[in-house]
């Protein structure tokens, strides 16, 4: 579990918020698709074409475009953003160690 823990902690922020949101705090991915759209929405009001490092782009908005089709973008992005978060977990909790692990803070050895 510490393994786990520490790999967590040295995460990319972006793999980080999304498994601390569904798996530790319970946050269901509807709820992570609608701050993705909330995401594309502000950038297309900004006139900037929105891209996360999903590497699943947005398309230019334009009047025709709805809802729905928005929405499938976003939960593309999401289903993505959580495979490489757990892929990248996975890659280092199961990889073998050829060096300790770094040894823990103050805060968590205390524990």
């Amino acid at each position: 579990m510490d393994q786990v823990v520490h790999v967590l902690h040295t995460a990319p922020p972006r793999y980080r918020e999304v498994l601390v949101a569904v798996y530790l705090e319970g946050t269901p991915i509807d709820m992570l698709v609608d701050r993705e759209v909330a995401r594309e929405s502000s950038a297309a009001m900004n006139g900037q074409s929105y891209v996360d490092d999903t590497s699943v782009r947005a398309r230019e908005t334009s009047a025709m475009e709805d809802a729905i089709a928005r929405r499938r973008r976003a939960r593309a992005r999401v289903d993505k953003l959580l495979q490489r978060a757990r892929d990248w977990v996975r890659a280092r909790v199961m990889a073998p160690r050829t060096t300790p692990p770094p040894p823990l803070n103050d805060d968590e050895a205390s524990r």
